[in-house]
């Protein structure tokens, strides 16, 4: 039974392959993940056969991912860092079982991240209060920033998304917006649903002959460092410097679900599984519970 390297044989046609359907921003991140694999793995062998009876004395078992957890904790690294380090590893023996046809176990499935490790692990809940919060931070945003920030709490988007943003992408027909795989996170096509007041926001910006996009600094796409800058200097001026924008997404999310269910929220976040979308988006929080109360108290 052959004997894989796992870096020479897995990881690197991996890596190599996903530059096909991944972004470059999502593969600049892979490639930062895949780092301490390379160093950690240097030299490991991936087999379905009895570890007695192999060529290699370094195989892969399930005792030297937990060690490689370890000791990247050891390192100083969080597990939830760890956790997507491992995910790239297991996308990629993934791949060579699919995609190669190499006769290898995924021993990284399910070893991701320890019992112990993901009970401990809080995901950020963060949302933005719109009673006390929005207006100060309208207030401080320079155009196209304000605008950005209200479509982001009216459809969800990611800042990337948003930051790019095309009206090529827009249907106002159908009252969608639409996604490449070179311009959506999982590489493949997606599409999210324009509300009413969304659609009413991008037909109203400023359109510059010969600049495709929705939101632009004199017809240029609007860059992150400056688009970080105004938000940076805006949360300071209303009182929120722990705001981060990603925070958005999930404020737009949870209220879908709260008023449209998670079904619709799973699939206005382009997420392939509900679990993903109630875990890391649109968890129910406290912040919800006390948003609804204050509005009864004023009804």
């Amino acid at each position: 039974m052959p004997e894989y390297n796992f870096l020479r044989d897995i990881l690197t046609p991996y890596m190599r392959a996903s530059k096909g359907w991944l972004k470059d921003s999502t593969l600049k991140t892979r490639a930062s993940d895949a780092k301490p694999l390379e160093r950690i793995f240097k030299g490991v062998y991936v087999t379905l056969q009895p570890r007695d009876m192999c060529q290699h004395r370094n195989i892969l078992t399930g005792k030297t991912v937990t060690e490689y957890r370890e000791r990247r904790k050891a390192e100083g690294i969080s597990p939830a860092t760890i956790a997507r380090e491992l995910s790239v590893a297991s996308e990629a023996c993934r791949y060579a079982i699919c995609e190669m046809s190499l006769d290898i176990p995924n021993l990284f499935k399910d070893r991701r991240i320890s019992q112990a490790d993901a009970r401990a692990l809080k995901p950020r809940d963060r949302v933005l209060d719109e009673e006390t919060e929005l207006n100060p931070l309208l207030i401080a945003l320079p155009q196209p920033a304000r605008d950005m920030v209200l479509l982001y709490l009216e459809i969800g988007l990611r800042v990337s998304e948003c930051r790019t943003l095309r009206f090529s992408q827009i249907d106002f027909d159908r009252g969608t917006v639409s996604f490449r795989p070179d311009q959506h996170k999982s590489g493949d096509h997606g599409a999210s649903a324009l509300t009413v007041k969304a659609i009413e926001i991008i037909r109203r910006q400023p359109v510059v002959e010969g600049s495709p996009f929705v939101f632009h600094v004199d017809g240029e796409p609007v860059r992150k460092s400056w688009l970080r800058h105004a938000w940076d200097r805006a949360r300071e001026h209303a009182g929120c410097p722990d705001l981060q924008l990603r925070d958005l997404r999930r404020t737009a999310l949870t209220r879908w679900r709260r008023l449209y269910g998670l079904a619709a929220t799973q699939a206005q976040a382009r997420h392939k599984s509900e679990r993903t979308t109630e875990r890391v988006y649109a968890r129910p929080s406290v912040e919800v519970a006390l948003q609804a109360l204050r509005s009864t108290s004023k009804s």
